[in-house]
């Protein structure tokens, strides 16, 4: 796990934090992350033992360096476009769907997180430099939101 002795609860209330915990493993699996944020948006402001939110887990993560996931959002804008320009190219839209990176689509749903000190004094571009991030998978996203 790739956060300084990560704890995934919180002592607060016990609670396990299952977004820190997905994006802080080697194995990337974006399909839980997507839908645990789909369906609680809310995991997004969570902070664990150490102060981190799920950004500093993500931006201190090397193996989410190069992961993308699919762009929904942006696909979703496309299509809604398409169909208003009474276009027929949705199924072409869907297939070529955008891809982000995790970085910027945490700073999307929480761009607040971007200026959180950890318990370290570490904010989330400081774990992501110190990770190997650069400004297009990641840095930029947080530099822009503070």
């Amino acid at each position: 796990i790739y956060c300084r002795s990560l704890q995934i609860h919180n002592n607060n209330n016990n609670e396990f934090l299952k977004v820190h915990a997905c994006l802080g493993i080697k194995v990337f699996c974006p399909t839980i992350i997507l839908l645990s944020l789909h369906l609680h948006p809310e995991y997004l402001q969570q902070i664990d033992n150490d102060g981190n939110t799920p950004l500093h887990i993500a931006c201190n993560n090397p193996f989410l360096n190069k992961a993308t996931v699919p762009d929904y959002e942006a696909t979703v804008f496309s299509i809604k476009t398409a169909d208003a320009k009474k276009d027929r190219t949705n199924e072409r839209t869907l297939k070529k769907a955008k891809q982000i990176d995790m970085v910027s689509l945490l700073v999307r749903h929480n761009p607040n997180a971007a200026t959180v000190r950890n318990k370290y004094g570490s904010l989330p571009v400081d774990l992501g430099v110190g990770s190997g991030k650069t400004w297009e998978n990641g840095i930029g996203s947080i530099t822009a939101a503070t």
